[in-house]
């Protein structure tokens, strides 16, 4: 609950995910409960079938930090 449209889902390796929200939002997800959206994505475009879709993590994520969407 809490999630408009939840799309993809991108697993930590801490215990967190992050998700996205079609409307452009994305969040984290943890044991704790959901986060306010995070702040400094780019303007997202979510008219007829765009929107914020999937969301993968890079493969060095513990030490560059690198999301893409």
């Amino acid at each position: 609950s809490g999630l408009e449209n939840p799309w993809g889902l991108a697993f930590l390796g801490n215990g967190e995910a992050i998700v996205t929200e079609r409307p452009g939002r994305m969040r984290i997800l943890s044991a704790s409960g959901l986060s306010e959206p995070l702040s400094g994505l780019p303007e997202i475009a979510a008219i007829g079938q765009g929107g914020l879709l999937d969301v993968a993590i890079a493969s060095d994520f513990a030490t560059s930090g690198t999301i893409f969407f």
